[in-house]
């Protein structure tokens, strides 16, 4: 446009802002799980813990970050270190799931297995063996299962018990 009169103009400008995401199932993470709106070079570090989140049958633990943007790229401890929010960035937890494993025998026999915590997903190898003059009838307690070995694929805490019953030898049928 032709300049016919005088004319003031002010510019004005803004900092450039971007977005932390912070993602976590399980401990207390800082900054909070969410998203986080920072101006540009914005000093940070994420944290998360407790490193073991537990309960009597599950268990969490923690396996370090992955992260993007400004975030370190990945490690395995609960802290990101300083880094400086320059573009859009995320910060993921990240958590190896366990569940308990507790197998006993009834009278008459015994088993063969570790009993503990496995990652979620793996399979346990149980074994049961009978004394003499028993034979291995089923396992049971929070499933029932006629397998013997067991390989019980750990998608859950499982109790369980392997029954075994007295071998009766009839004579004259």
């Amino acid at each position: 446009a032709a300049m016919v009169q005088a004319r003031a103009i002010t510019a004005h400008f803004a900092i450039d802002t971007y977005t932390l995401v912070v993602s976590s199932a399980y401990g207390t993470a800082s900054p909070l799980v969410g998203t986080h709106v920072h101006p540009w070079d914005t000093p940070l570090s994420a944290t998360v813990g407790p490193g073991l989140v537990t309960t009597r049958t599950t268990q969490h633990l923690l396996q370090g970050w992955t992260g993007s943007g400004s975030a370190p790229l990945s490690g395995v401890t609960n802290n990101t270190g300083l880094f400086y929010l320059q573009t859009n960035s995320t910060v993921t937890w990240n958590w190896l799931t366990q569940y308990r494993l507790n197998v006993g025998a009834g009278p008459n026999g015994t088993v063969t297995v570790s009993n503990g915590w496995y990652d979620a997903g793996s399979v346990a190898s149980l074994r049961a063996t009978p004394n003499p003059g028993y034979h291995f009838a089923n396992w049971t307690g929070d499933t029932i299962h006629v397998a013997n070995p067991l390989s019980l694929t750990m998608n859950q805490a499982y109790a369980l018990v392997a029954n075994v019953d007295l071998v009766v030898i009839r004579y004259g049928d």
